[in-house]
């Protein structure tokens, strides 16, 4: 990445995490189960997903920036109007749209009309899938999977984005994304929720 970002991704690396696992699944999954593999495309995504939940779930929000820029200097913003992903309905995006006017104004950013300092994009996305559950010892483990299809639970993850652009020029600024799993509670309440982990590192320190 060019030297003028910096990025900042909590304690996991989370690619070389997935990497790691995904390796490792697919290992033991061949030496054990060689029919696993009738189901190939739902086990690798399985293997991919599930430790990538585990690894956002548990970490803090994925940051970029670009360290010329003197963020002292900035004091109003402004929404961007389209260009942004939304998996919300518009009550939904409202809600987490105001957390975000709330956290800015704490830290003394004002909303204008025209003529921003910054302009500010929201991105709010959500990923379905099944998380396979281990089948049972079999006294011939390459018959495991030969009748039955794959078998799991419904997962979700949420995932929102703030960005940050030059109110002249659109050059990208700032980025603070964070991913959860949704659980019971409805997915406007937990991507409001999300704002404050994200938004706690902007202004970045540089």
């Amino acid at each position: 990445m060019h030297q003028a970002f910096a990025i900042h991704i909590g304690k996991w690396n989370i690619a070389r995490l997935v990497h790691a696992v995904s390796v490792w699944f697919r290992r033991v999954a061949t030496r054990s189960y060689p029919r696993l593999f009738r189901h190939r495309k739902a086990c690798v995504m399985g293997a991919v997903l599930v430790p990538l939940l585990a690894a956002c779930s548990g970490t803090g929000p994925a940051i970029t920036f670009d360290r010329r820029t003197d963020f002292s200097s900035l004091n109003s913003y402004s929404w961007m109007v389209t260009g942004a992903l939304q998996d919300l309905d518009n009550a939904g995006i409202a809600e987490v749209r105001t957390r975000v006017e709330r956290e800015l104004a704490a830290k003394g950013f004002q909303p204008v009309a025209g003529g921003a300092d910054f302009i500010v994009s929201l991105s709010i996305s959500q990923l379905a899938y099944v998380r396979p559950i281990a089948p049972r010892y079999a006294a011939r483990p390459s018959t495991a999977f030969r009748d039955s299809p794959l078998e799991g639970t419904q997962e979700a993850v949420i995932t929102v984005a703030v960005s940050m652009a030059d109110g002249t020029t659109r050059r990208a600024l700032w980025r603070g994304s964070l991913s959860r799993a949704l659980g019971p509670a409805a997915p406007a309440e937990v991507a409001a929720g999300m704002v404050p982990g994200i938004l706690a590192f902007f202004p970045p320190e540089t």
